[in-house]
């Protein structure tokens, strides 16, 4: 071998070194939100939250010395939330709104003590208010377990200033109630075509190990690979098939937004789609 065929060799590969260097950082890298890092707990806590389902939240109401009354009861499900005001029999079914995966709920958060569960102060913002927050969350961290929202003067989201809401996460608690007792509000785009599919989708996507295979159909009627993605349980990545770098994403981003908007509508019998763990399988 020549010194210059050697030398060609080495510069080649440290060429293809660097490269394969640059699209790791790449796929580290791209498309990552820029979230506020102070409070990532926060954040995990209120996608945990509204990944679930069968759980309730209460919203109360505050009276001179301290105390709470319960204002408005709130039931989630994989696909609807059933709110009633306390005292009233009569429940409001409305599609449970589609949150932006990144959307920063909280931000400033600053950690007070762990007692009870981990409690932070925020700013605490959704479209069209704003306000502070105080956060609780459960004692393992998971999960909200309670908040106490104050709005300015001239934004107040309810008929009062200060808001607690309490997360129940009984499922007992929270069942579906009597369709006898059920309204559907007038802003709701209820399909009930749609709930059995829509829960299968919610329950797919809830899975923690998973991968996902996007097929491109031609205008011929041929059908080749577009994107391939492959979840775990705290890490996501996803590559076009012309690529041979994977990037990174958020693996729960795709699970809120999923969760929180039906994906479809006017469903009518076809091929089975559905298995015996009420998850989507194949088409």
């Amino acid at each position: 071998m020549t010194i210059q065929l050697f030398r060609l060799i080495v510069v080649a590969s440290f060429i293809l070194a660097q490269s394969a260097l640059v699209e790791r950082l790449h796929a580290k890298d791209v498309d990552q939100p820029l979230l506020d890092p102070t409070c990532a707990a926060v954040r995990e806590a209120y996608i945990n939250t509204h990944k679930s389902y069968y759980y309730r939240e209460l919203i109360h109401q505050p009276f001179s010395g301290g105390a709470w009354k319960e204002f408005i009861e709130i039931i989630y499900t994989a696909a609807n939330e059933f709110k009633r005001y306390t005292g009233r029999s009569t429940w409001q079914k409305f599609d449970i709104p589609e949150l932006y995966p990144y959307d920063q709920r909280y931000t400033s958060c600053t950690f007070v003590d762990g007692k009870n569960g981990p409690h932070y102060y925020a700013n605490w913002r959704k479209p069209g208010y704003r306000g502070s927050a105080e956060i609780w969350l459960t004692s393992d961290g998971k999960y909200l377990w309670k908040t106490i929202v104050r709005y300015p003067p001239d934004g107040k989201e309810f008929p009062f200033p200060t808001v607690l809401s309490v997360f129940d996460y009984d499922k007992t608690k929270a069942k579906r109630p009597d369709e006898a007792s059920v309204v559907i509000a007038k802003n709701s785009r209820q399909d009930p075509s749609r709930e059995a599919i829509n829960a299968a989708y919610v329950a797919t996507r809830g899975t923690q190990t998973y991968s996902e295979d996007i097929r491109k159909v031609e205008t011929d009627g041929s059908v080749r690979p577009f994107i391939k993605s492959r979840v775990t349980n705290s890490r996501a990545f996803q590559r076009y098939e012309h690529s041979r770098t994977w990037t990174s994403f958020d693996p729960n981003a795709g699970t809120i937004d999923d969760r929180d908007s039906p994906k479809f509508t006017d469903c009518r019998l076809g091929r089975k789609l559905i298995n015996s763990l009420g998850v989507l399988r194949s088409a």
